[in-house]
C-alpha cells in the first residue's frame, strides 16, 4: 500500500471536510452519501465536527450517524457495526480523546470498516507522539495529525497521510499555485502537490522537523512509559474523592495522559482560578473544543 506524508495549512476541518467531499457517488442523489462518526460529542473535537455539521445542512446529499459509547468512552463495536449500510462512505473518529483520554480499540474498528468496504479517517492529535501504531496494521485509510500536541512541534502545522484508495476518492478542496505545472489551469496530479495549495509554512516544517527527530532520539517507548506513570500516580491521588467525576477509564490502561476533572460541588471555573492564584497549578478549563451536551442525532438506520 502507497503511502503518503502531506502538509496541511488550512487546518484539520479542511482535511476532514475534503475526505467528505470524495468521489465515488452522484452528489444530486438523496441520502446517498453517508458518514458515521463516533459518539458522544462530548469526546470529539470540533475540527472534526464542524465538518460533520455542515452536511447535516445538507440532508438531501450527506448524512451523518453517530455511533455509541461505553461508559468509559470505548465504541461499542456490534453497535457501530450495525450503523454500516451500502450507502456507507465514510467512518471518521479519534484514536484518542482529548477530554477523557480514552483510546478507541482502532485495529477492531478497521477490521470492520475493511470488511464492508468503508475508508477510515482517524484523528490522531492526541495519538501521535504518545505512542507507537501501525497505520497500515490498523487498516485505516487516513491519518490526520496536528504537529503541537504530543509531537512537539509548533502550533500552525500538522498533516495527514493516506494510502492510494483514499486519494483517489478525493478531490482537492483548495486550489491555488504549488510551484509545479504552473501551465496548467489544473490542480497537479503528483502528490504531494495535489493538496498544497499555497506557499508553505517553512517554519512550522522546519520546528516539526526538530520536534520529530527529538522524538526518534529519545524514544517514544520511553516517553510513553514515563507519561503512563505520571498518569497513574495522578489517578491514584484522586482516586475515592466523591467531589469530583474523572470521564474515561479509571486508571492508566486504555487512556493517554488526558484527564480531565469535573468538581460536582464547585464551578470547575472557580476550582482552575484557585488553583493558580493559590498554588500556581495551571490548568485549562472549558469545553475542550468538545461541546459537552449530548444532543440527538440521525437515527439509525
Amino acid at each position: 500500500m502507497s503511502m503518503y506524508a502531506l502538509q496541511v495549512m488550512t487546518g484539520m476541518e479542511a482535511e476532514i471536510t475534503q475526505k467528505l467531499r470524495g468521489k465515488g457517488v452522484d452528489a444530486r442523489c438523496p441520502q446517498e452519501r453517508r458518514m458515521i462518526r463516533r459518539g458522544g460529542k462530548w469526546q470529539e473535537q470540533l475540527y472534526t465536527l464542524f465538518p460533520s455539521y455542515i452536511f447535516v445542512s445538507t440532508p438531501d446529499v450527506y448524512r451523518v450517524y453517530y455511533a455509541v459509547r461505553d461508559e468509559d468512552g470505548v465504541l461499542r463495536l456490534e453497535e457501530f457495526e450495525k450503523l454500516i449500510t451500502p450507502k456507507t462512505r465514510l467512518v471518521v473518529m479519534q484514536y484518542a480523546s482529548n477530554v477523557s483520554g480514552t483510546i478507541q480499540p482502532m485495529g477492531e474498528i478497521g477490521a470492520i470498516c475493511r470488511r464492508h468496504g468503508v475508508l477510515l479517517a482517524v484523528d490522531s492529535a492526541q495519538a501521535a507522539g504518545h505512542f507507537a501504531f501501525d497505520m497500515q496494521k490498523l487498516q485505516i485509510d487516513a491519518l490526520c495529525f496536528t504537529g503541537h500536541k504530543g509531537l512537539l512541534g509548533p502550533s500552525g502545522i500538522g498533516g495527514f497521510v493516506m494510502n492510494e484508495e483514499m486519494n483517489k476518492a478525493l478531490t482537492p478542496l483548495i486550489a491555488g499555485g504549488t510551484g509545479s505545472m504552473s501551465a496548467s489551469l489544473e490542480m497537479p496530479p503528483t502528490l504531494p502537490d495535489r493538496y498544497e495549495a499555497g506557499t508553505p509554512n517553512l517554519p512550522g516544517i522546519m520546528g516539526l522537523g526538530v520536534a520529530l527527530r527529538y522524538l526518534q532520539e529519545v524514544g517514544l517507548d520511553a516517553l510513553h512509559r514515563r507519561e503512563m506513570a505520571l498518569t497513574e500516580r495522578f489517578l491514584s491521588g484522586l482516586r475515592g474523592n466523591e467531589h469530583i467525576r474523572i470521564p474515561g477509564p479509571a486508571d492508566a490502561k486504555g487512556r493517554v495522559g488526558v484527564i480531565s476533572v469535573d468538581f460536582l460541588r464547585q464551578d470547575n471555573a472557580e476550582v482552575a482560578f484557585q488553583l493558580e492564584e493559590q498554588y500556581g497549578i495551571l490548568t485549562r478549563c472549558g469545553l475542550h473544543c468538545a461541546p459537552a451536551k449530548e444532543e440527538g442525532g440521525c437515527p439509525a438506520p
